[in-house]
């Protein structure tokens, strides 16, 4: 069954170009180089080591990816297969961060996630209080402009059961606050 991938949005095509283009490009392993080291060195001096872990952490993820793209395709409306991709994403993304790959790759997967999240809770009238906590998250371990006004939005959702989330979103706002008044005062 074929993946209609016309309802991607560009950018999010980009990002995956990129993301495959630098794993690709990014080193070449030395197989049986006898030394018992597994790494080695690309032509710019990268070891291949992160390239493998990056590649190792893309393909951990991308069959829970492809399956919840085929899942939506046939339902692009369905809250539980967009709360399941954005959590994919999410993943992958803390996945990125645990191995301290680029910063960049890791953000735009978070938004990636932010994004499925976001559908998701346009699609559901209730929708739970903890996918709006993991989208403000997604949005501010991202870098999105649109964090602080998500985290504020979560806060404010009936959220018995994410006490743990509503805690790390006031820390979470206490962080942009004070990055906000460093620029002001830098300024």
């Amino acid at each position: 069954m074929a993946v209609d991938k016309s309802r991607t949005p560009m950018w999010m095509k980009v990002v995956i170009w990129v993301v495959a283009a630098s794993f690709v490009g990014g080193g070449v392993i030395v197989a049986g180089s006898g030394g018992g080291s597994s790494s080695s060195k690309s032509s710019s001096g990268e070891s291949s080591t992160a390239t493998n872990t990056a590649s190792s952490i893309a393909a951990q993820y991308k069959p829970a990816i492809d399956a919840a793209d085929t899942g939506l395709k046939s339902t692009p409306e369905n809250y539980d297969s967009l709360v399941t991709q954005g959590n994919n994403y999410y993943d992958w993304a803390a996945a990125v961060v645990n191995a301290s790959i680029d910063p960049s790759v890791s953000n735009s997967l978070f938004i990636s996630a932010a994004d499925f999240y976001t559908r998701a809770t346009e699609t559901s009238t209730t929708a739970q209080a903890a996918v709006w906590g993991d989208r403000a998250f997604a949005l501010y371990y991202g870098g999105s402009a649109d964090a602080k006004a998500a985290l504020e939005d979560f806060m404010k959702k009936d959220a018995k059961d994410t006490t743990g989330q509503l805690a790390t979103a006031k820390s979470m706002l206490t962080d942009l606050k004070t990055q906000a008044s460093t620029e002001t005062t830098a300024q």
